[in-house]
């Protein structure tokens, strides 16, 4: 086994490692595990999978610039190929790219992400693009990510969705911060309301952020009492949580307590849902806290586009989600189909033969029964300001790797304010 080699690290073993980044007994004989510097033991492995992950996810561009530019591809490739783990051939579908193509600019990215990782090794964080390169096209590396967001991240990837019973939940979480709650004095009471569906979501994210939540509250009002009220609207369960100090006391204005409310924030919110907090500091203080998670159920989603291969790209994407996927690959069938399948949201490609695709928008958006259904344009042309005066909800340029997709139909369905079949 060669010795860890600090100035370089060999495109082969990262190759290797990245095509194998979930196959323990292939990715436990990679040398990347030396050249990182990674202790051997138990957690080698793991180390290995969150380092390339976080990695790849640092050489993610700003929103701002163009799909097509040369840092959203080299993102695209190596987030689709290795962290998604998608074909070649999948992957020069989704990007447009023939397999030659595809092959030197996964080589390129390979390239990219060994400075990436030698650079993390190395602690002094750099932006990598030369002075020839244009500022649209620089690749930047985040710099000194902090821990809490990186375990955050590494969550959101490697936890599945389900559906969860949230009686139960809220219920375990009272339970576990019992003994807090009985060393600082504060009183919680729990009242759910009959006929709670499920939520949808990952269990460990929403678990940990209600966690935080709790023990905010706690911190806030010692001696002092805790109401929780579960509610359910068409799209979301709610958990109200109201935290009142004890008797002649105030709330106080701990940083602490904020940032532990931040970091609950983002757990709920990779747990698809929402948090809101107020500090109501005036007449009888409370400190109110809403924790909205989306309900369990079935969403019809209706994908027209031409390209077999993305529809099956799509339909692993939404594999094990809340949402059933309607394919269709002939444009001259979408208004019948829209009338048999009854979607909830339907993802329009324009460039489509025979037909304009311009021209399916305007006639959904007119139509007296259809013209609600929200519609996803989703295409490689830079023609989102057309979309979206055309009556588009969303404008979403491929390639679309899952997590985009998902987010898009999660944030849709928080819009839609009616509840799954």
């Amino acid at each position: 086994m060669p010795e860890p080699d600090n100035l370089s690290i060999p495109l082969k073993e990262l190759q290797h490692a990245l095509r194998n980044l979930y196959d323990p007994g292939e990715l436990s004989k990679s040398s990347l595990i030396f050249y990182l510097g990674i202790r051997p033991g138990d957690e080698a492995l793991a180390s290995v999978r969150r380092r390339l992950t976080e990695a790849v996810q640092s050489l993610k561009p700003e929103a701002r610039l163009s799909q097509s530019s040369k840092a959203w591809r080299i993102y695209n490739v190596l987030q689709l190929r290795f962290i998604e783990q998608f074909t070649q051939k999948q992957v020069a579908s989704d990007m447009g790219l023939g397999i030659r193509q595809l092959r030197r600019l996964e080589i390129q990215a390979l390239q990219t992400l060994t400075k990436v990782l030698l650079m993390r090794k190395g602690v002094s964080l750099q932006v990598t693009a030369s002075p020839k390169d244009k500022p649209s096209e620089a690749v930047t590396v985040i710099k000194d990510i902090p821990n809490t967001e990186q375990e955050l991240e590494w969550l959101q990837k490697s936890t599945p969705s389900e559906a969860t019973d949230i009686v139960q939940l809220v219920e375990y979480t009272i339970k576990t911060v019992r003994p807090l709650l009985k060393s600082m004095g504060v009183n919680v009471a729990f009242t759910p309301c009959a006929g709670i569906t499920p939520f949808y979501g990952q269990l460990t994210t929403a678990r940990q952020g209600l966690l935080n939540v709790l023990t905010s509250a706690l911190q806030a009002v010692p001696g002092g009492e805790i109401s929780l009220i579960l509610e359910q609207n068409a799209s979301e369960v709610v958990i109200r949580v109201y935290a009142r100090p004890a008797e002649g006391e105030s709330l106080p204005d701990d940083v602490r307590i904020s940032e532990m409310l931040k970091v609950a924030r983002r757990l709920v919110e990779l747990s698809g849902g929402r948090l809101d907090v107020t500090w109501n500091r005036g007449g009888l203080p409370v400190l109110n806290i809403h924790v909205g998670l989306p309900v369990a159920g079935e969403w019809v989603v209706l994908v027209l586009d031409d390209n077999l291969d993305v529809l099956r790209l799509v339909e692993r994407y939404l594999t094990g989600s809340r949402y059933r996927l309607v394919g269709l690959q002939d444009p001259r069938r979408l208004m019948e189909t829209v009338a048999e399948a009854r979607p909830d949201i339907i993802v329009l490609d324009v460039m489509l033969p025979e037909v304009d695709g311009w021209d399916l928008l305007g006639r959904l958006r007119e139509h007296p029964v259809f013209g609600e259904i929200p519609i996803v344009v989703s295409t490689i042309l830079p023609q989102e300001t057309l979309a979206m005066a055309l009556g588009a909800k969303v404008f979403l340029p491929k390639p679309v790797s899952q997590e985009a997709f998902l987010k898009t139909l999660d944030k849709i369905v928080a819009d839609l304010g009616k509840a799954p079949r």
